[in-house]
């Protein structure tokens, strides 16, 4: 086992996690960025749009963007981390422009805000290629430019926990193997969310709720982990997985079922509906019959090509390799998991319940509330990954270096060299709890599904326990398996809990939103051999 020491471990490689370590850097910490793979070209980073939200426009206001994040929450939202991200967007914007990230700007040097699904105000800010790989590098660049301390391909696998305060990491070297223990006074976990759980998803491999495993299995809660996105519009046909601009549908995008009807025809906002109610409503077409092999058709004839080439460039690039005009009837799309607004819950400083342990971007919980809005998750990771990062360093320099019990470590460590001299390879467990969550706890759902996956994922659970392998590979197999089983029994238990429908999740035996009992965050924790689930006012951190 090899012991590292810092003041700061940042566990990640996405927006969060690399905007938390330069932060970290400025405020004079040591801090070392751990992740399982390469940050800056690995995760959803490098295949998501890249769209950010923030209050530039001249007649908008932190106050408004606010106003709209908690409607489009349903109110859920923690209010003083909904807060911290509008009032940071716009210094945080400027920032990342300042690093090298290409935001379309105007002549006069402002920038080019673009319209959203559920902003009332333009806020939507773009590279001049939309797409994850123009924020990942500049991000990177500056992480190396700065000489930041990291540690690639090594998966972070328990929090180091003594007399409930977090000390630090334990993780293995996903290509050697080797035994790493990560000795700091602050943690931030920023791994990102858990969209690998659905057969149907946008994420990419690793997205595998690392972060929800690790804060589980300490003993932590989760909260609002019911509340899962799938985005409405992924291409389909011509074959591909990438997801339609955002900005197309309040320029005139259509949903036509398999008789050329519009399918948001009576959807709130239509076009300018929140992905909830639009995801909702072509999955129901789906599920009607409506659509043609499990795809509706994208009418996008009512938008100019101008604006295509303009919003949404790499949409018209892949048109273009398959051959299909963008405004022909083949372009077929279909919903799929796309992002988690639950997690581990946070304060407006990104602290956790567990002191030393803070969370920002998809591993956390608290900005979004029910339902993310458009562009808010760039915004999100970077808002709230300054400022976990900031109050971890603080919080470091306030323990000067605590003694670590190096006996702590040894423990973790002797556990996962066990779980190497397992035999049984979990790759067909994985494949079941994709199946389960998708059929059962997915985009509409209902108690008897919802109870049916419940003894499904803890039966997977009990499986799980001989998975293990000596080689790294298929140790990592195993890890990220728990970890994905963890985060679909968390997503079952709280579904089930919530009996009422908000925002992204939606029950069949409970079609309405109840304001008068259910106003509040579900929380889930993981005991011996199940999962608890209590409620608490809306802004708690702990049951």
């Amino acid at each position: 086992m090899e012991n590292l020491s810092c003041d700061v471990a940042i566990l990640g490689g996405g927006p969060a996690a690399m905007t938390a370590a330069i932060a970290a850097m400025e405020s004079g910490a040591d801090a070392l960025l751990v992740c399982k793979q390469s940050p800056g070209n690995s995760g959803n980073i490098v295949m998501a749009r890249a769209g950010h939200s923030a209050n530039f426009a001249p007649e908008d206001s932190a106050a408004l963007f606010l106003e709209d994040t908690l409607e489009g929450g349903a109110h859920l939202n923690h209010p003083d981390v909904a807060d911290a991200m509008c009032v940071d967007s716009a210094a945080r914007i400027r920032d990342l422009y300042d690093w090298g990230i290409p935001f379309i700007t105007r002549e006069d040097g402002s920038f080019d805000l673009h319209p959203q699904g559920g902003h009332k105000r333009d806020r939507g800010v773009y590279p001049v290629r939309n797409w994850g790989v123009e924020v990942a590098r500049p991000l990177r660049k500056k992480l190396d430019a700065d000489g930041a301390r990291i540690l690639e391909n090594v998966m972070a696998v328990d929090l180091l926990v003594e007399e409930g305060v977090c000390r630090g990491v334990i993780g293995f070297h996903t290509r050697s193997g080797a035994i790493y223990a990560i000795h700091a006074p602050a943690t931030v976990l920023a791994t990102g969310g858990a969209g690998q759980i659905y057969a149907e998803n946008t994420n990419a491999g690793g997205i595998t709720g690392d972060a929800f495993g690790m804060a589980l299995r300490a003993g932590l809660a989760l909260s609002d982990m019911e509340f899962v996105q799938f985005y409405p519009a992924v291409i389909k046909r011509p074959e591909s997985n990438m997801v339609v601009a955002p900005t197309l549908f309040p320029l005139g995008a259509r949903f036509l079922n398999r008789d050329g009807e519009d399918i948001l025809r009576d959807v709130p906002g239509g076009g300018e509906a929140t992905r909830d109610l639009m995801a909702r409503a072509v999955y129901l077409e789906l599920m009607g019959g409506g659509g043609v092999e499990g795809a509706v058709q994208m009418d996008l004839s009512g938008i100019s090509m101008a604006d295509l080439e303009h919003f949404a460039p790499d949409n018209l690039k892949l048109f273009a390799r398959r051959g299909v005009s963008p405004h022909s009837s083949d372009i077929y799309v279909t919903p799929k998991a796309h992002f988690f607004m639950g997690g581990v819950p946070i304060d407006g400083a990104g602290a956790t319940a567990m002191p030393g342990l803070y969370a920002a971007g998809e591993a956390s919980a608290g900005a979004h509330g029910a339902n993310r809005l458009s562009n808010n998750a760039f915004t999100e990771a970077h808002t709230l990954g300054w400022r976990a990062a900031k109050a971890a360093a603080d919080y470091a320099r306030r323990m000067n270096g605590a003694a670590i019990n190096p006996a702590l470590a040894r423990r973790h460590a002797d556990a996962l060299t066990k779980r190497a001299g397992r035999l049984n390879r979990a790759v067909e467990l994985t494949r079941e709890i994709k199946r389960v969550c998708w059929e059962n706890a997915g985009i509409v759902r209902e108690g008897g599904l919802l109870e049916e996956a419940r003894s499904e994922l803890a039966g997977i659970e009990r499986g799980l326990a001989a998975c293990g392998g000596s080689e790294p590979a298929r140790l990592v197999e195993a890890v990220e398996a728990e970890n994905m089983c963890l985060s679909a029994r968390a997503v079952v238990e709280s579904a089930l809990t919530r009996a009422e429908s908000r925002g992204a999740h939606y029950r069949t035996d409970y079609p309405e939103a109840d304001e008068a009992n259910w106003r509040v965050n579900v929380f889930v924790k993981k005991n011996e051999n199940d999962f608890s689930a209590s409620t608490l006012p809306v802004g708690s951190i702990s049951p």
